[in-house]
């Protein structure tokens, strides 16, 4: 990891009810030779569209995916600082419309709640989150059995 804070946002992806959605990933780059490199997560903020109070909370998890598995759109994170003249290298997608496979790690990376009531606004704090290089996480979404289809908004930080 070389320094390069970079930001990978996603806007207004729709949450079914029962069912797991993947609203972003992050893949560190990978290839092999003097490419490869690590990317360090180091914080997730969530928002919605609001829910009434008593609404279910939404499950969320991070979880390893095939790199290059499911159907998304692809975008370039962007510098936190943008006088830097460094290119980011990572691959970053939104809001799969083909859910990415699994890569059978088992328990997940990172599993919580998010309550999306109006107004609030989640975000969470990583130490030592690396993704190694070539591969790739996904953050994961669910509206349980009884809860109401939502819209959420968010971005992950990590460095290079």
């Amino acid at each position: 990891m070389a320094g390069l804070n970079l930001s990978h946002s996603f806007r207004d992806v729709t949450l079914s009810v029962g069912s797991w959605k993947t609203v972003a990933s992050w893949r560190a780059p990978g290839g092999g030779g003097t490419n490869d490199q690590m990317v360090r997560l180091s914080s997730l903020k969530l928002a919605s569209n609001g829910q009434s109070g008593d609404s279910e909370a939404l499950g969320i998890r991070l979880a390893r995916v095939q790199a290059g598995t499911g159907t998304a759109t692809t975008q370039t994170p962007q510098k936190v600082n943008n006088a830097l003249s460094a290119v980011p290298r990572s691959i970053c997608k939104v809001n799969f419309t083909a859910e990415p496979t699994d890569d059978g790690t088992s328990p997940y990376l990172f599993e919580d709640k998010f309550h999306p009531q109006g107004g609030n606004v989640q975000n969470w704090e990583f130490d030592e989150f690396i993704v190694k290089e070539g591969t790739e996480v996904a953050v994961q979404l669910m509206v349980p059995t009884g809860g109401t289809a939502v819209k959420v908004s968010g971005h992950l930080i990590g460095e290079e």
